[in-house]
């Protein structure tokens, strides 16, 4: 994967895990996170795009919930590492 960078906070990256399946490749719609600063955005032809507030909102409650426990993860890491 070439280096790419998050929308929200330009943070510079070349990996992606997918959270059942390390080794599966993001498709079209499947969520990211940005480590840096948690934007939540989704795969779109290779690249991620802003996902908007109504989008979100759609998506299944399980993932949402998945969301919020990877953002305090996320939080607690960037404690650690300031």
């Amino acid at each position: 994967m070439d280096l790419k960078k998050c929308r929200n906070c330009g943070y510079a990256y070349n990996r992606y895990t997918e959270l059942s399946d390390e080794s599966a490749i993001p498709k079209n719609g499947d969520i990211s996170i940005c480590l840096s600063c948690g934007y939540v955005g989704a795969f779109k032809g290779g690249w991620i795009v802003a996902l908007s507030q109504k989008q979100y909102m759609e998506l299944d409650e399980e993932i949402k919930a998945r969301i919020v426990k990877i953002e305090r993860a996320r939080k607690e890491v960037m404690k650690v590492n300031k």
